[in-house]
């Protein structure tokens, strides 16, 4: 019988000594479930630059170093605190991107009605002017060699795009009549042409990456490229009985464009891709606007799911970047103020108290 095995302190040793086991193979089957989950969908810890609804992060660099606009003034944001970028006169400035040496480009005010692209650096703000005849310059995207690409507007709402570095200064960049939203370090640009999203490997050799519903001739954007090729953004589909809806896309040179869906609702877009694919943006559930993490498994997640410290009344909304390591940036909905979402590391101290103490 059963209660036989039990007679002596030895065996009950071995047979608690075996439970004991058990336990500890079931824990760790489980963390490595866990870490195979993470790796597909990570979980994230929530920061906030305490500025409150209306502060707005737009983009990160590989250090952890945001920018952030809010109240017509643009910041530097890491995780020690904020700081002030100024103006180039005009009392106003927004950021747009930053690279990985912390340089920061946007535009500033110069008077009350017009305002200049500029570049900024640990305290440096420089006028970066704009192409003769222009009434306002905007830089929106700068590399890791310090290249930036923006656009001069003129007074009948034409453009002509240019690129800028400390060296060669203010050059005009020929796109035909296209505008890069995005410049990587080997001079690879995605942005817009004729209302299409478009991919440009070098000035005057560029592609037309479509829409995504033939015949009907939406627009589409490209908002961002990572390192191997893969292009994200949105493309305006028929949505009957309403007008059109975007959708996110991701486009490859060998598999064109790819739309990315929904969470449910009629809308999506995509801003930001790592190199491994992991794509971040927005996307409607049906009853509202989430954050929304797309995988290179094809999982489309919202993230409020995957923040574990998420205040209340907190809705992860608009996520308008992603860096090498994972870290999101962006804006929420209801209370509209901009977010950090950090990545917890599979070997968590939760995690490793709850093998410890099996």
């Amino acid at each position: 019988m059963a209660s036989e095995l039990l007679t002596t302190g030895e065996d009950r040793g071995k047979v608690m000594m075996t439970s004991r086991s058990l336990t500890l193979a079931l824990t760790l089957a489980w963390l490595v479930g866990l870490a195979g989950s993470l790796q597909a969908a990570p979980l994230y810890r929530y920061y906030t630059t305490g500025q409150g609804d209306g502060s707005m992060a737009v983009a990160i660099n590989d250090k952890n170093q945001a920018v952030v606009n809010f109240n017509d003034r643009a910041y530097l944001w890491t995780l020690g605190g904020l700081t002030d970028l100024g103006d180039l006169g005009g009392g106003k400035s927004y950021a747009y991107a930053i690279n990985n040496l912390g340089q920061i480009v946007g535009e500033s005010y110069v008077n009350s009605s017009n305002s200049h692209a500029f570049w900024w650096k640990t305290g440096d703000m420089q006028d970066l002017g704009g192409l003769t005849g222009g009434v306002r310059s905007i830089a929106v995207s700068i590399n890791n060699l310090g290249q930036a690409v923006g656009a001069t507007i003129y007074d009948n709402d034409t453009f002509s795009t240019f690129t800028w570095t400390g060296s060669g200064g203010l050059q005009p960049l020929d796109l035909q009549g296209g505008l890069a939203f995005k410049i990587k370090d080997d001079g690879r640009m995605v942005g817009q042409k004729n209302n299409h999203a478009w991919f440009w490997s070098a000035p005057g050799a560029g592609q037309d990456l479509g829409t995504l519903t033939a015949p009907y001739n939406g627009e589409s954007q490209a908002l961002d490229i990572n390192q191997n090729g893969q292009v994200v953004g949105y493309a305006m589909q028929p949505n009957p009985p309403n007008d059109s809806a975007s959708h996110a896309f991701s486009w490859t040179p060998n598999g064109g464009l790819k739309d990315l869906g929904t969470l449910g609702g009629p809308h999506s877009r995509a801003f930001g891709i790592t190199k491994e694919g992991y794509i971040v943006g927005w996307a409607d559930t049906g009853s509202g606007t989430v954050g929304c993490l797309w995988t290179p498994s094809g999982d489309k997640l919202d993230l409020n799911a995957l923040v574990i410290d998420k205040p209340a009344g907190v809705t992860i909304g608009n996520c308008t970047g992603i860096n090498g390591k994972g870290v999101i940036v962006g804006h929420g909905i209801d209370n509209g103020a901009a977010f950090m979402l950090v990545p917890i590391p599979t070997a968590n101290p939760a995690v490793l108290d709850l093998l410890l103490f099996q």
